[in-house]
């Protein structure tokens, strides 16, 4: 998604730089650029590519878009820069990112989102822009989204249709009901989404994780209709039938997954406002095996 953004803000005319975590990426694009493959049509840019840790100096704003696994290590890497930028933009899956991001950057500079544009990689310096969503944006400690419409503006200006939310933190947790429903299962099965589908046993489950996902947004003050959220869940299960999750790629690839900030930060709010979740809690053990079987070390503290 980093990628992607980059490319797309590159074809406007934005000054983009990149910031890199492997060596081995960072002199990858240095040599060859970033391609971004849009409706068949190839393009390559060159912009500056940056290791992580590495002084960027003042930016007008900072995209964050690591898996939530590697948030703190960017706060601890990137802190002057976090503290500094004009804004920081969070648009990585699951919850907790801002609440890590913002133990470094000012609560009225830290911008909170979600996409649903979707996006992969055929090599480390190639994006394709997979499908075409939107991006909701609204700002960490609440204010009056008026304050972002120069940062939608600039969005909008590259094809990202974005919108500023004031109920951001809702828009966070639809996408994260999407997640929990479809991710973890088909990570599990290691089957493009569509299947959960094809068998009626799959689809409970599937709309039962939905379900504790609503009822915990619910005790956080989030109120989210629960026959709602589990339509739209399977609608977008069917629009992406032919596609994997990114935990499907995850697990399949042997990588670290993102179950602890989608499932693993369900049941943590769950057992802190003393609601069950079983679903949930069996998908993300169930996760947390097939990666210790596969010998990738678990990451985050969810409590199984």
């Amino acid at each position: 998604m980093g990628s992607l953004l980059s490319g797309m803000l590159a074809s406007a005319g934005q000054d983009v730089r990149l910031v890199e975590r492997d060596a081995a990426v960072v002199r990858a694009l240095t040599a060859q650029g970033l391609t971004l493959v849009r409706d068949g049509v190839a393009r390559r840019f060159m912009p500056p590519v940056s290791p992580s840790g590495h002084n960027l100096g003042p930016v007008d704003g900072v995209l964050v878009c690591v898996k939530s696994y590697h948030t703190r290590a960017v706060c601890q890497e990137h802190r002057e820069l976090l503290a500094n930028a004009g804004l920081v933009i969070t648009l990585q899956n699951g919850v907790g990112n801002g609440e890590i991001l913002a133990e470094a950057a000012p609560l009225d500079r830290l911008v909170v989102g979600v996409t649903s544009h979707g996006a992969y990689k055929t090599d480390p310096c190639t994006v394709v822009h997979g499908g075409v969503g939107d991006i909701a944006l609204g700002l960490a400690g609440g204010g009056d989204c008026l304050r972002l419409h120069g940062l939608a503006t600039t969005l909008n200006q590259a094809g990202l249709n974005a919108h500023c939310r004031a109920d951001v933190q809702s828009a966070v947790w639809e996408k994260l009901c999407v997640n929990a429903g479809i991710n973890a299962l088909s990570a599990l099965l290691q089957q493009p989404n569509g299947f959960l589908l094809a068998h009626p046993a799959l689809t409970a489950a599937m709309d039962q994780a939905v379900s504790e996902a609503v009822t915990v947004a619910g005790a956080l003050g989030i109120p989210l209709d629960r026959e709602t959220m589990v339509a739209r869940t399977r609608g977008i299960a069917r629009d992406t039938a032919r596609n994997r999750s990114s935990m499907c790629m995850d697990l399949l690839n042997g990588r670290p997954t993102e179950v602890d900030a989608i499932n693993g930060a369900i049941i943590d709010l769950a057992q802190r406002h003393g609601l069950p979740a079983p679903i949930n809690q069996a998908l993300c053990l169930l996760v947390k095996l097939t990666q210790l079987v596969n010998g990738v070390a678990a990451t985050g503290c969810a409590k199984i």
